[in-house]
């Protein structure tokens, strides 16, 4: 990440290589809009935010198969599967919009995967019922949703890891 530079030293700058004054004002004016969160930046984050929500139901859902005719550590790599990419797709969606400088993405990071890992905890026990009527194994809601969520936050985790390592670069 690059440090943010104050705007008398760029203005400054910008007068040394012999930019005129309406350049400089231009370009100052162009870029204090550019910092100004716009409604479409809004729009964009909440509509990601529902999409991941919308599809960490669809994952919980398409879970109950495999919990229902898989166990031990098929069932586990096929959670771990399932996590990693479905958490490399919400990875993506909270790059773009950092991109995008909307807000605090805190709570994104934390509610989306705290909401995955409920989802498969709730799809998990009811699957449990589904399989006991069926004379089905049945499996631990809470190893279950906790495996499947630490898959799902890996590639986000890396994200940060990598951005950590290139500000100490820098």
């Amino acid at each position: 990440m690059i440090a943010p530079i104050k705007i008398a030293d760029l203005e400054n700058r910008m007068q040394e290589k012999g930019w005129t004054r309406p350049e400089v004002s231009q370009t100052l004016r162009i870029l204090e809009r550019g910092k100004t969160e716009s409604i479409t930046d809004k729009i964009v984050y909440w509509t990601a935010l529902i999409i991941t929500i919308i599809l960490n139901m669809v994952i919980s859902a398409i879970l109950v198969p495999f919990l229902l005719v898989m166990d031990g550590v098929i069932l586990m790599f096929t959670l771990l599967l399932l996590g990693l990419g479905f958490g490399a797709i919400f990875e993506y969606i909270l790059c773009s919009i950092e991109k995008l400088n909307v807000g605090d993405l805190v709570v994104a990071g934390v509610f989306i995967p705290a909401i995955a890992l409920i989802n498969v905890y709730v799809i998990t026990y009811l699957s449990n019922i589904l399989a006991t009527a069926m004379k089905l194994q049945t499996h631990s809601p809470l190893l279950v949703s906790v495996f499947y969520a630490g898959a799902f936050i890996i590639p986000y985790l890396v994200h940060k890891i990598k951005l950590i390592m290139m500000q100490k670069v820098n």
